[in-house]
């Protein structure tokens, strides 16, 4: 990213694929305010995560790092 032989999209969106994760840019997505409500902002701040949308499968959940065990299941418990 430094050097600029990936720009920070391309990388985000490849270790997303690498680690089968969906990538949910968020400051350009429509946000679930009625999810949002349902929980704690506290919670939300704290654990670095917040609800997306309601999907078939569940709720889509946004996390700064999804690979913090303590912030899923933050997320799971909410």
């Amino acid at each position: 990213i430094e050097n600029h032989f990936i720009a920070e999209t391309e990388l985000i969106d490849l270790l997303a694929d690498m680690l089968d994760y969906v990538h949910v840019p968020v400051e350009s997505t429509a946000i679930d305010l009625s999810l949002v409500r349902q929980g704690a902002m506290r919670v939300y701040r704290t654990h670095e995560f917040l609800p997306v949308e309601q999907r078939p499968e569940g709720v889509l959940v946004a996390f700064a790092d999804p690979q913090n065990p303590l912030h899923v299941e933050a997320a799971r418990t909410q």
